[in-house]
């Protein structure tokens, strides 16, 4: 029905292929970097991390996209909007993908619970250490890792300057 009239339809609008149109625009919008992303996608990040399934047990500081990471929200949990814009995604499978990830993409990129690293570092991800890293030194980050790892670095060459 949706066709023009030359080729047999009535020239109506699909209203379902309009309607996933715009939940792709919106989520395009969300997946935006951080300089070009919009106020309210902020708000989506905390609305969908405040929502997430118990399994993988992910805490709440480590939540930061459910488009590189392991976890998933509750769609039933989720605003109406939120809800149409995930299950656009799953329909038309969006996923991070880039072709070659610049160095300064790469730090941007979590750590915990990366999708890429696969279930199997789930309890590695809830080892002591792990919880160390993100609640008392707040590494999120590759990009933390580098600073925190300096800090460290100039830590201990100060403490043995003032033990000698």
């Amino acid at each position: 029905m949706s066709a023009s009239i030359a080729r047999g339809g009535k020239k109506i609008l699909n209203v379902t292929d309009r309607n996933d149109a715009i939940a792709l625009g919106w989520l395009r919008d969300y997946l935006k970097s951080d300089a070009e992303r919009p106020t309210w996608a902020y708000y989506a990040d905390a609305i969908i991390a405040a929502n997430a399934q118990p399994q993988p047990r992910v805490p709440q500081k480590a939540k930061i996209n459910i488009f590189l990471q392991q976890w998933q929200p509750t769609q039933k949990k989720l605003p109406k909007i939120l809800q149409k814009m995930l299950a656009t995604a799953k329909k038309y499978q969006v996923k991070i993908a880039t072709p070659e990830i610049t160095p300064d993409q790469a730090n941007q990129m979590p750590i915990w619970f990366h999708h890429a690293t696969g279930t199997t570092l789930n309890n590695k991800n809830n080892y002591f250490y792990s919880k160390i890293l993100r609640d008392k030194h707040n590494i999120f980050f590759k990009d933390s890792q580098q600073t925190t790892k300096k800090a460290i670095d100039v830590n201990v060459k100060h403490a043995y300057k003032i033990g000698s």
